[in-house]
């Protein structure tokens, strides 16, 4: 083989390898504007729910205001003291619940146990 045909074939070795590392620098290009195009999506997903949040509590705030100045400070407080009697009330109504289907799924289990692991 001549030296002009070796530095045909290396040159043309040189060129795949050439063509296989633009290949793999486009896909990671590819690849990286697609994250780009998920953080900002995410991005401004977080920033909106900011956003959103802000504008509730400020709501909320407001509609506060307006029922402290239509009850007056003593009429709001007892309904707030009210509010959280009735919190403390659905926390006991539901600690009550979680204990009765603890209850009742260790009676299935018995009941299955002595039926002979039959479901």
């Amino acid at each position: 083989m001549s030296a002009v045909e070796l530095a045909c074939l290396s040159g043309g070795a040189v060129l795949w390898a050439a063509w296989g590392l633009l290949l793999i620098a486009c896909i990671v290009v590819v690849g990286l504007a697609i994250q780009h195009v998920i953080v900002r999506r995410q991005l401004r997903h977080a920033v909106g729910a900011i956003i959103r949040h802000r504008q509730y509590a400020e709501e909320l705030r407001i509609r506060e205001e307006r029922l402290r100045d239509a009850l007056g400070a003593d009429g709001f407080v007892d309904i707030l003291d009210g509010v959280e009697k009735l919190k403390a009330e659905l926390r006991r109504a539901t600690a009550i619940r979680h204990k009765t289907e603890d209850r009742l799924r260790e009676q299935n289990q018995e009941m299955i146990l002595l039926r002979g692991g039959q479901a």
